[in-house]
């Protein structure tokens, strides 16, 4: 999926977040400021394969998640890198 407009699909690695010292590890996803960047999760892939579409705001991301997100190029990009780093997100 990908519009004209500069929207890109992206699923995050299991390295982010996939640890206890995850930035996002225990936060509930209205807390772990993705909509600040202008990132909309479509869905969450857990460790035992089961899949939450369209996650709701109160939902608590673990550690071993793997998020499925969307949003513009850029914000994705920065979202994917800060994954690949382990870094948190600059204020959005």
């Amino acid at each position: 999926m990908r519009s004209s407009s500069g929207y890109t699909p992206a699923s995050l690695s299991p390295r982010w977040p996939s640890t206890a010292t995850s930035p996002l590890a225990g936060q509930v996803l209205s807390d772990a400021g993705l909509a600040d960047h202008g990132i909309v999760v479509l869905g969450i892939t857990r460790a035992d394969g089961a899949y939450v579409a369209a996650p709701r705001p109160d939902t608590v991301l673990r550690p071993s998640d793997v998020l499925t997100v969307y949003g513009r190029d850029r914000d994705v990009r920065t979202l994917v890198a800060a994954a690949a780093t382990g870094a948190t997100l600059p204020p959005g």
